[in-house]
């Protein structure tokens, strides 16, 4: 059994305890935030947890073998570095940092120790797109040539901090480094990045050469309330075409052959936040470095998301 203290009280902090409390290897111990009140109130929903303030109090107690850090994007570094130093495993929520200095910082630090540390990438775990990338790699769509990924969804209205750009990185660097990624784990990594804005400050379209495929890629925190995330991955090769689509209609799979009819592709339907956590339960159990969702990843795909951020507002200032 893996004793944890997730760090945070917030929307993923709420989803991740949800998963853990499916995972029958994991036991949440604790629940860390500033706001004493929200602490308790999530720790009310997981059997045996405790509520508290005071992050030395959960780095103290040898009992505790991993913290999952829920904390603003821009408190990753400092709570990660404390965590390991104290000797905890670490998952840190995605982006791994805002800056490369930082994440680097993670990086070396994760390097200096025998500890677990994972970056919760959750597409890397999200059973049909785990799906969509095996039926590319079989040679179903035969040679990708064309990715277009799409992750739109109202303002992040639910904490404080998120629609700051400062203190998120903003939509390219909190949602679409997403597909930024699959993109990169289906195609390679990028030779190069275009931007473009159609001037709104939270709506990005970004564009990844990876040698003979091209990539377009739109994310958005523009969208009215009334439009709930919702997400569509197309994948055009030399032989066929595969097609995710999720929102609030539910979710597809669908691969499409050249010479032959469009079908609907059966995938696991386990919840990917359930997926991701479990893989990091298991990583600590077993000492095992978890190779799907390193923090080399994390930062590999920080760094490209970055770039597609610094593209798209040179676009944005360059008409102003």
């Amino acid at each position: 059994m893996v004793c944890l203290a997730v760090v945070g009280s917030g929307f993923m902090a709420r989803t991740h305890s949800d998963a853990y409390l499916r995972i029958g290897s994991a036991h949440v111990r604790y629940v860390c935030a500033p706001d004493p009140d929200r602490a308790s109130a999530l720790a009310g929903r997981l059997p045996g947890a405790r509520g508290l303030v005071d992050f030395d109090l959960v780095l103290g107690d040898g009992n505790v073998d991993a913290v999952d850090l829920c904390v603003p994007t821009n408190l990753h570094r400092p709570y990660a570095e404390r965590a390991l130093a104290a000797g905890k495993h670490v998952l840190v929520e995605k982006p791994l940092a805002l800056t490369l200095e930082d994440a680097d910082a993670i990086v070396a630090a994760a390097r200096a120790c025998d500890r677990v540390v994972m970056v919760a990438m959750v597409l890397r775990f999200w059973p049909a797109y785990r799906e969509a990338l095996k039926a590319v790699r079989s040679g179903s769509i035969g040679s990708p040539q064309a990715v277009s990924s799409m992750r739109m969804s109202p303002p992040p209205t639910w904490n404080s901090w998120m629609q700051d750009h400062a203190e998120s990185g903003g939509p390219v660097v909190d949602l679409m480094i997403h597909d930024l990624d699959f993109t990169t784990e289906l195609v390679g990594s990028p030779d190069a990045i275009w931007g473009g804005s159609a001037g709104l400050v939270d709506h990005a379209v970004v564009t990844t050469q990876h040698g003979d495929a091209v990539a377009v890629h739109e994310a958005s925190w523009a969208l009215p309330a009334s439009r709930p995330l919702h997400s569509r991955l197309h994948v055009v090769g030399t032989d066929g075409t595969v097609e995710h689509r999720f929102g609030p209609g539910g979710e597809s799979l669908v691969l499409a052959r050249r010479d032959g009819p469009q079908e609907p592709v059966e995938y696991d339907r386990t919840d990917p936040f359930e997926a991701e956590l479990a893989y990091f339960v298991d990583c600590v159990e077993n000492g095992r470095e978890p190779q799907r969702a390193s923090v080399e990843v994390g930062r590999d795909a920080l760094a490209v998301a970055l770039a597609a951020r610094g593209a798209a507002c040179a676009t944005q200032q360059g008409r102003e």
